[in-house]
């Protein structure tokens, strides 16, 4: 309880972290997060294969940490003044078992123990005016992030961290 959902349906989903008002000048930091995939009621997993998470404002990607970590990607995302950026993202992917089954784990608990549920981007030079930018599914923000083949794309999200370094 207390995690995030994204997506619904057909569709991914986007989330952005409010600022860090606390950051009084660019500094280093690691972003750590769990994700785990979505099980349907009968325990089938959905066919979302992959997740991004950007930077939108100051801050450079040095790193990250997790299943398929990909840094040097570059996805569009609809600021708050709708407008399309490109941003700087990593791509993930999901593990075997970080994936919410209720036939394995009725309670939806027991997943986020497990390592393969962690992930984490390096981030040199963020500011108070940085927000981490989360998508869910394949498709950079576009028409509601409808995925062409009519999969599923939705995703849990917990236990978002920001540590300086």
């Amino acid at each position: 309880t207390g995690f995030i959902k994204l997506g619904k349906g057909k569709y991914g989903g986007d989330i952005a972290s409010p600022c860090i008002t606390e950051l009084d000048e660019p500094t280093n930091v690691t972003i750590s997060f769990k994700v785990v995939g979505y099980g349907d009621k009968k325990s089938v997993k959905d066919p979302i294969e992959r997740f991004y998470v950007g930077v939108l404002g100051p801050g450079t990607i040095t790193g990250c940490n997790g299943t398929d970590g990909m840094t040097g990607e570059t996805i569009q995302y609809q600021n708050a003044d709708k407008i399309k950026v490109n941003i700087p993202a990593v791509k993930f992917g999901f593990a075997e078992h970080n994936w919410f089954l209720k036939n394995i784990d009725p309670t939806g608990l027991d997943v986020w123990q497990l390592d393969e549920c962690n992930y984490s981007i390096s981030v040199s030079g963020m500011d108070q005016t940085t927000r981490i930018v989360f998508v869910a599914g394949k498709a950079p923000f576009d028409d509601k992030y409808s995925d062409p083949d009519g999969k599923t794309q939705r995703l849990f999200l917990d236990d978002f961290k920001v540590v300086q370094n």
